[in-house]
C-alpha cells in the first residue's frame, strides 16, 4: 500500500480527484452568480443534477487531460526523470487552470449575457483588436470572482504535486513493462469511455442537450454543464450563418406569413383533446394504401400500414410531406419544434439548450402531461434529451419496457421491437393524466434488419 500511494497512479488520480473539487467549486460559484435565472434548488432534485454533474465534469477532465494522462502511465524509465515531472506538473497547473479555472468562472459572469454556456463559438474574441481591454474590464468588474480564480489556480499549483517524485509499482522489466502497458491500456479505454458517457454500442458521445436529462428546466441544465467540454464538443458545430435579406419583413408578411392561428378561422378548440404524434423511422408514404391508392390496386395486400390509415381516414389528413431532416437525429426538433436541420442537427448544437416553444412545451403550459415513448435505450441518439429540453416531462425507453416486460423483445441492435413496444406505450398511455400530449418514435424499418 505504501508503495502504491507513492506510485505514478496515485499521483494522476489524485490530480485528478483535486480537478473535481474544482469543478465543483466553480459551479457553485456559477450558480451564485446566475442565482436569478437558476433559482433555487430543491432538495429533491440535488441527486440528479449531481449524476449529471459528474458525468459532464468526467468528459471535462478527461479532454483537458487526456496528454498528461497518457504521458503519466506511459510505462517509460523517463517518468523517472526529474524534468519528466516537472513538465507534467506545469502541464498540469497551466493547461487546468486556463480550461477549468478561468473559463468556467468567466462563463459565471459570460452566461448572463448569451443564457449559454461559453462554447467554440466565442473563441471569435480572439479577433477582435480590444479582446484583451474586454477581458481586462470584466475582471476589473468582478474582483471577487478574480480572486476566487486567483485562489482554485493556486489550489492546483500547490496541492498539485510540483515535489512529487513518484515511483514505479514494480521494477522487474517484465512487470514494469508488461504490467505498465496493460494500465495504460485498461486507462485510455476508461478515458474514451467516460468521453464518450457511456460504453454501449447505442451510445453517442454525449453532447450539450444530455444534460436535460439530469434536470428540470434549461437553467439548471446550463449549471451542470462544464468546461472544456462545452468548448471542445462544439468546435464546428456552430459559425456564423450568413443569409440574404430579399424583402422587408412587412412585403414578406404580405406575401405569406407562416402564423397559424386555428381560433381565427373557427377551427375547434385543442382544450381537453388528447394528442399523440408518431414519428414513424424510415417511413414513406408510399407505404399507405390510403395516400397511394394507386400503387395497391392491383395488389391483394392493401398497404402496409392498415392502422395508420385508419386513423388518416378517421382525421384530418395532409397529403403532402416536406423535408425538415434526412436523419433520425434530426427528427424530432423537425417534427417536435419545426427547427429544420443546419450544418449540424440541432440536438448537437449549443443553441439546443437556448428557451425554445416547441409543441410539447406549448401544451404542458396548458396543463397538459407530456410523454416520449422509444424503444432504444434512454441516452440513444440524444432523443430523450432533446425530448426533455422540448417540455416532455415523461421519458419512457427500452430500460422502462424491459423493467415491466423482461427482456426478449430486444432485436439485439437498436431496442425493443416495435410492434410490442407500441403496445406497451398503449399501457402507459392509458394510465396518464389526461389531457395528455405524446409523442412515440419507432425504430422499425432500421437497418441492419434481423
Amino acid at each position: 500500500m505504501k508503495r502504491l500511494l507513492k506510485s505514478h497512479i496515485a499521483l494522476l488520480a489524485w490530480r485528478l480527484a483535486l480537478l473535481y473539487a474544482v469543478l465543483a467549486i466553480c459551479r457553485a460559484i456559477f450558480w451564485r452568480y446566475n442565482y436569478a435565472g437558476i433559482g433555487p434548488l430543491a432538495d429533491a432534485e440535488l441527486p440528479a443534477l449531481a449524476r449529471g454533474a459528474l458525468l459532464f465534469d468526467t468528459v471535462s477532465v478527461l479532454y483537458a487531460n487526456a496528454l498528461l494522462i497518457v504521458l503519466s502511465l506511459i510505462p517509460l524509465h523517463l517518468r523517472e526523470r526529474r524534468w519528466w515531472q516537472r513538465m507534467l506538473y506545469f502541464y498540469y497547473v497551466v493547461v487546468n487552470a486556463l480550461l477549468v479555472v478561468a473559463v468556467n468562472l468567466g462563463d459565471a459572469v459570460y452566461f448572463r449575457y448569451t443564457q449559454k454556456r461559453f462554447t467554440a463559438e466565442e473563441i471569435f474574441f480572439a479577433d477582435n483588436d480590444n479582446s484583451l481591454q474586454l477581458v481586462g474590464k470584466f475582471m476589473a468588474e468582478n474582483i471577487p470572482l478574480l480572486l476566487a480564480g486567483i485562489g482554485l489556480i493556486a489550489l492546483l499549483a500547490l496541492a498539485g504535486g510540483r515535489k512529487a517524485r513518484p515511483e514505479p509499482l514494480c521494477r522487474r522489466p517484465l512487470c514494469y513493462y508488461g504490467g505498465g502497458t496493460v494500465l495504460l491500456v485498461v486507462a485510455a479505454l476508461l478515458s474514451v469511455a467516460g468521453m464518450r458517457g457511456g460504453v454501449t454500442r447505442m451510445t453517442r458521445p454525449v453532447t450539450l442537450s444530455n444534460a436535460t436529462l439530469y434536470a428540470s428546466d434549461n437553467a439548471r441544465a446550463n449549471l451542470i454543464l462544464s468546461n472544456p467540454f462545452c468548448i471542445l464538443r462544439t468546435v464546428g458545430s456552430g459559425g456564423k450563418i450568413n443569409y440574404e435579406r430579399y424583402f422587408a419583413p412587412e412585403e414578406l408578411d404580405g406575401i405569406y406569413t407562416p402564423v397559424h392561428r386555428p381560433d381565427s378561422v373557427g377551427a375547434a378548440p385543442l382544450e381537453g383533446r388528447n394528442v399523440v404524434v408518431f414519428v414513424m423511422e424510415s417511413m414513406s408514404a408510399e407505404h399507405s394504401a390510403h395516400l397511394h391508392p394507386e400503387l395497391y390496386a392491383d395488389r391483394q395486400v392493401k398497404g402496409y400500414t392498415p392502422f395508420l390509415d385508419s386513423l388518416m381516414q378517421a382525421g384530418y389528413c395532409f397529403e403532402r410531406m416536406y423535408a425538415n431532416g434526412t436523419r433520425s437525429i434530426q427528427a424530432l426538433p423537425a417534427v417536435l419544434g419545426s427547427i429544420p436541420s443546419f450544418k449540424t442537427p440541432f440536438v448537437l448544437m449549443p443553441q439546443a439548450l437556448a428557451p425554445t416553444r416547441q409543441l410539447p412545451r406549448i401544451l404542458r403550459d396548458k396543463g397538459y402531461a407530456t410523454a416520449f415513448f422509444c424503444g432504444s435505450a434512454a441516452g440513444s441518439m440524444g432523443f430523450g434529451a432533446y425530448a426533455r429540453s422540448a417540455g416532455i416531462e415523461r421519458l419512457y425507453s427500452r430500460e422502462d419496457y424491459e423493467a415491466r416486460h423482461g427482456r426478449d423483445d430486444f432485436d439485439g441492435y437498436w431496442g425493443i421491437w416495435d410492434e410490442p413496444f407500441l403496445q406497451y406505450a398503449g399501457e402507459e398511455m392509458s394510465a396518464l393524466p389526461e389531457p395528455f400530449f405524446a409523442a412515440l418514435f419507432t425504430l422499425s424499418s432500421h437497418h441492419p434488419f434481423v
